[in-house]
């Protein structure tokens, strides 16, 4: 229980009095419930502040009986009493309408930011309200579980609340859909990343790197919510792929030494990647440490791929993690009264969905909020129908509408200087995409110039060969490609492997017209009926064998067209020469090239 103070026994003196013949759905008194709330921010989140610890138990008072703001500053004071009403705007006359009303909401933050304490506060209440949900007819279980995954779990996330906001999720997923919320949690029961054995074999393996690196370190094991598994596998459908299902944490001792924990959390990066470099997936390291995330969280995240599926291993400091787990409820422990900098907006999306942004959010961080694909698209703003840029930064309250332009994967480079920082990292990750894509479609042509004096188009067609598919897997191997034309022609494009190199490794290899005794063919016309069988009978014809075939179908200048690509073999030049006279003859057919 709460330790009593003389003002915490004045204010339930207070609460239960005022709350007097008041019962909640489960039949007990409804003064229990601020109890429960203060309890809950003592007891279990170790809060000790004594004026947060009052409002909490007068946190319904104004909204619930007759006692007045006045009455509360005058006997708490002007804290307790902002805190309490700040708590009361978070509710209109029907809360489960709290923030479906926008207007109600805009009304009570057009004008003042979110303070962190009033949140935490309420979260705390609603984290108790959905522990007692089962006592609610159906009908509401499903409305608080529905306003608390879109409102309350994305506020606790957007304050750094990890633990409470897992549990707000996985509280409502159950009240939603309890035969879902069966489904993923036996699915994550019985993952063999979530069993015993691998779970003591990764533990014990980092353990071991840590212990040879000289570096005071412990290792967690973290389990996502359910509802957040279940929200992931829409955009990745293999369970195994999902890094996050079962990660590790490696913390390192900050207590002494600051500077050194950055310093340590480096040199076990350096140390995992050395043990597990044929195993980590480069594309999903992500690096918060020094550059936070907007909510604060600060780890390096690097992913391996076991057989038993993608594994997150995180590292971070003591003093991090605890931030990371309970965000400002960490600041508040240790009695931090300035937390202006973790103050938060609020703004709608024209359908209704609330958002929570740091002040300094700005159109940009919205549109990438939605989704990074409609970041990149975006070229204005509609704030409450008004036109404004993109780089305006957004008003608490306000309902904000992406203008959408074009269809691109990245948008304008300057755009990625008016935006939070992790809003930065997506758009320089797309950014880099266009300068790979660029590079890719560059090597891809100087690769084809190269085939071309050789018979080929595309070396994927000699993948239809089996005589001659090995050649390509040695040529790639010999190029340090992975085995991926993707990689060949981006490293080509960039000039890492240059135009003399990738030739001498085709004569090395034999893939040449002479030793191939294959001719390939583009062909381009209008899409009409009977290409194929056009094509085939002209084949025929000539006395060839088609041997890989690549059919694709677009529009141009307003007309559907076709593009053909075939590997034949048995050619000489003389069949060569009447396959193109053949080509030419047809008036569906535009464009020819034969090598």
């Amino acid at each position: 229980m709460v330790e009593i103070s003389p003002l915490l026994t004045k204010a339930s003196n207070l609460a239960q009095e005022a709350h007097e013949g008041q019962f909640r759905a489960e039949g007990l008194p409804y003064f229990t419930h601020c109890l429960e709330v203060s309890r809950i921010l003592y007891e279990e989140w170790k809060i000790d502040d004594q004026n947060i610890l009052c409002a909490a138990i007068l946190h319904d008072v104004i909204e619930d009986t007759d006692t007045t703001l006045d009455e509360i500053r005058v006997s708490f004071g002007e804290d307790t009493a902002k805190l309490v009403d700040g708590v009361s705007k978070f509710r209109s006359e029907n809360e489960d309408k709290a923030f479906s009303d926008r207007e109600t909401v805009r009304k009570v933050f057009n004008r003042t930011l979110i303070d962190p304490r009033v949140a935490v506060l309420k979260i705390a209440d609603r984290l108790h309200n959905m522990r007692t949900l089962g006592a609610m007819p159906k009908e509401k279980q499903v409305a608080k579980s529905r306003e608390t995954l879109s409102v309350y779990s994305k506020l606790a996330e957007s304050l750094g609340m990890w633990v409470v906001m897992k549990e707000l999720e996985d509280l409502s997923f159950k009240y939603l859909n309890i035969t879902e919320y069966e489904k993923w949690k036996e699915r994550l029961d019985n993952d063999p990343r979530n069993s015993d054995l691998f779970i003591g074999h990764t533990v014990s393996s980092l353990e071991a790197i840590v212990r040879e690196s000289d570096v005071n370190a412990s290792v967690e094991v973290r389990r996502n919510t359910l509802w957040q598994l279940r929200q992931k596998s829409e955009k990745i459908p293999r369970f195994e792929d999902n890094n996050d299902a079962v990660s590790f944490r490696v913390i390192v001792e900050d207590k002494e030494r600051l500077l050194g924990a950055k310093d340590n959390c480096y040199k076990l990066l350096g140390r995992f990647r050395e043990a597990y470099s044929k195993e980590e997936n480069y594309d999903r390291f992500r690096d918060y440490y020094v550059c936070s995330k907007d909510n604060k969280y600060s780890a390096i995240q690097m992913t391996i791929n076991t057989p038993n599926g993608a594994v997150e291993i995180a590292i971070t400091s003591f003093s991090k993690e605890e931030f990371n787990n309970w965000g400002v409820v960490s600041l508040l422990r240790r009695g931090q009264k300035e937390l202006s900098e973790y103050a938060l907006k609020l703004v709608f999306t024209p359908l209704g969905q609330v958002k929570f942004f740091p002040k300094e959010a700005t159109g940009v961080d919205f549109a990438y909020s939605i989704s990074p694909r409609l970041g990149a698209q975006a070229t204005g703003l509609l704030i409450d129908g008004k036109e404004s840029p993109l780089s305006t930064i957004i008003p608490n309250g306000s309902v904000i509408e992406i203008v959408v332009g074009e269809d691109r994967i990245a948008p304008e480079h300057s755009i990625r200087e008016y935006c939070l920082p992790s809003t930065r990292r997506v758009i320089d990750e797309q950014l880099a995409n266009v300068d790979k894509e660029f590079s890719i479609l560059k090597g891809k042509q100087i690769v084809e110039e190269v085939l071309k004096e050789r018979g080929l188009l595309n070396l994927v067609d000699l993948f239809s060969f089996e005589e001659h598919k090995l050649k390509v897997i040695n040529l790639l191997y010999h190029l340090g490609c992975k085995g991926s034309l993707d990689s060949l022609y981006y490293l080509t494009g960039s000039g890492l492997i240059s135009t003399g190199d990738f030739t001498r490794e085709l004569d090395l290899i034999g893939i040449a017209k002479e030793n191939l005794g294959l001719t390939s063919i583009r062909i381009e016309g209008s899409d009409e009926p009977g290409i194929l069988e056009m094509v085939g009978a002209f084949v025929k014809q000539i006395g060839g064998n088609v041997g890989a075939i690549d059919l694709g179908r677009n529009m141009k200048d307003g007309k559907k067209i076709f593009f053909l690509r075939l590997v034949v073999e048995n050619l000489n030049s003389e069949s060569e020469k009447l396959f193109d006279k053949l080509l030419h003859e047809d008036p569906r057919v535009k464009e020819v090239l034969i090598v």
